[in-house]
């Protein structure tokens, strides 16, 4: 026997996953939840339970809303004689679906910004966008719905703006606003631009290089010897180095010594999977590249990206010998990348080992800065001294 606060609770449970297509007119609202009536009970004790049952049920159906319904049908019982029983509760509109889960006023708000929507969209944005969209539209203020429409109907004329957020010509928007909304926004806009971006400006990448050596070249920074500018404005550099060091780790970058030991040297620091954007740099391509990350599932994923686009890389205190000697300073992996190492195409057959005994043993992750720092200038030391000779 379902109960009235039974079928409530499964009547809300499908106005949730119905609620956003109802309001877009997607779909009908036919709900049929049959009540399970029992068979005639054997007791006075269970035929109490059913008449309480129905009693519960009378009570709801003369509180239906309207264009819902309660069938009912008539038995006959061998011991208890003819019984009117509740088999089936229907409803045949989303309104009459939202107050009987006590959700009026969820299902009004929703059904003012699917027409708010709809409107605007004059059937040119596909409705499963919309419905994508619909209940974090639902949920803005007026003035904030207002808002949203100004910025749809600018981006739609302007979907190529080249534009600053910060410029749109638009009262009461700003950057804040727009990246707050965006999730409503974008996929409205991309579904009739398909601009990614929203045709909007973005600001360039940076990097952030160091030179090394002690030949004199500051004089082409202005006296500067650390700089961090756009990724176009670092690859205009007039540097051709015969070493460069690339981390992902600032601390690292910045206690790589520059007292000329490397010779001409440049360190590059480029954190995270946009070290992809470092290894584009043109200077790169006559200059030994060392790539030196965490060992850890990622830092093997950054390097293999790195190399993607500067082939002639070169992984430093990225091996097992490293590991094995400062075990002791590793903890775990908590997020390990989940691509197998033979998918990482561009690794060399050492590092792919290396790679899969992560993987083996339960993701171990050491971290640059916990390698002893006079570790890592014997091990640079090492290899640039293969450059230099």
């Amino acid at each position: 026997m379902v109960s009235p606060d039974q079928a409530r609770e499964a009547v809300a449970a499908k106005f949730r996953l119905h609620k956003r297509a109802w309001a877009l007119g997607m779909a009908e609202a036919d709900v049929s939840l049959p009540l399970k009536p029992p068979a005639e009970p054997h007791t006075s004790a269970k035929l109490d339970a059913v008449m309480s049952w129905i009693r519960a049920w009378e009570t709801a159906g003369a509180q239906l809303p309207e264009h819902a319904h309660l069938d009912w049908v008539r038995r006959r019982w061998r011991t208890w004689g003819r019984q009117r029983l509740p088999v089936r509760l229907r409803f045949t509109t989303p309104k009459a679906v939202a107050a009987w889960a006590d959700k009026l006023p969820e299902w009004c708000q929703l059904t003012s910004a699917a027409d708010m929507l709809a409107k605007w969209a004059q059937d040119a944005v596909p409705l499963p966008v919309l419905r994508r969209v619909l209940g974090a539209a639902a949920e803005l203020s007026a003035d904030d719905r207002q808002r949203l429409l100004a910025v749809l109907t600018w981006l739609r004329e302007n979907p190529r703006s080249g534009l600053f957020i910060r410029e749109l010509p638009i009262v009461g928007i700003d950057t804040k606003w727009l990246e707050t909304h965006r999730g409503i926004v974008s996929p409205i806009i991309t579904s009739l631009t398909s601009e990614s971006n929203l045709g909007f400006r973005t600001a360039e990448p940076r990097i952030r290089v160091r030179l090394l050596s002690t030949d004199g070249r500051p004089q082409l920074f202005a006296g500067l010897r650390d700089v961090e500018a756009p990724a176009s404005e670092i690859a205009q550099m007039p540097v051709r180095p015969k070493l460069v060091i690339v981390t992902e780790n600032l601390a690292s970058f910045l206690a790589l010594p520059a007292d000329g030991r490397w010779g001409d040297a440049v360190a590059v620091f480029n954190p995270g999977y946009s070290a992809s954007v470092a290894a584009r740099l043109p200077w790169l391509s006559g200059a030994r590249v060392l790539y030196w990350g965490d060992i850890d599932t990622h830092g093997f994923g950054i390097l293999n990206r790195f190399r993607t686009h500067c082939p002639h890389t070169e992984s430093v205190l990225m091996d097992s010998r490293t590991l094995i000697d400062f075990q002791h300073l590793a903890g775990t992996e908590p997020a390990p990348l989940r691509v197998a190492p033979e998918h990482l195409e561009t690794l060399t057959a050492g590092e792919r080992e290396m790679a899969a005994q992560l993987h083996a043993s339960s993701f171990p992750r050491l971290e640059q800065e916990r390698i002893e720092w006079s570790y890592v200038l014997t091990a640079i030391d090492t290899t640039a001294a293969r450059v230099l000779s």
